[in-house]
């Protein structure tokens, strides 16, 4: 239930409220959605280094997909 939960919170908020929400499976989602593009991604560089170890993975996979060096290693 907390997966369709979140898809509903996602389904629901433009992309740049949905990058902020307090809910990991919606951030991943964000990850993954092509709304977010290569300038998005570099400007939340910071700000990644302080999200869940699997936000950091995904942010990780999609700036590799998009081209991007990425120092947020997974850690």
């Amino acid at each position: 239930m907390d997966f369709f939960s979140a898809l509903e919170e996602y389904f629901s908020l433009p992309i740049e409220k949905a990058l902020c929400s307090s809910n990991a499976i919606v951030k991943i989602l964000c990850m993954m959605d092509r709304r977010v593009g290569k300038r998005t991604l570099l400007r939340s560089k910071e700000s990644i280094l302080e999200e869940h170890r699997i936000i950091k993975y995904f942010y990780q996979l999609r700036c590799e997909a998009e081209g991007i060096r990425s120092k947020s290693k997974v850690s």
